[in-house]
């Protein structure tokens, strides 16, 4: 640590320190700026995102509840668009539907879809 014997030699050398490294400091600031902003984007298009899956697949397990008419067919769509967790739920709900109408083969194609499905985080907390 250097000591100095006024102000005036304290002024200079924080004169000469940011001469030398005043660049490198100011991008530093604006990429460790530009780091935290992307990461706030980042992890906010990913609970967007979590959240509209969810909210699908809250229809579309609705909908084959009450029966509409065309539900598995969107149920299908929905699970093989889908390549998380809410694709694999999907699958399962409609094999339950297909073994209820006693067509065993699209069952099993179903469970078998379900079952490939990557495992991905439904929802990370940060």
């Amino acid at each position: 640590m250097e000591v100095y014997s006024n102000e005036n030699e304290q002024v200079d050398a924080l004169r000469r320190f940011f001469a030398n490294n005043g660049k490198a400091l100011a991008i530093g600031v604006v990429l460790g700026i530009g780091a935290l902003v992307g990461w706030r984007y980042w992890s906010t298009h990913q609970d967007t995102s979590a959240r509209e899956v969810s909210a699908n697949y809250q229809q579309v397990t609705s909908a084959l509840d009450a029966n509409k008419p065309q539900t598995l067919e969107a149920a299908a769509k929905f699970a093989s668009e889908n390549s998380n967790t809410y694709g694999a739920l999907a699958s399962l709900d409609l094999a339950k539907q297909y073994v209820d109408k006693n067509e065993l083969a699209k069952a099993a194609t179903q469970l078998q879809n379900g079952i490939k499905i990557r495992r991905t985080p439904i929802y990370r907390r940060s």
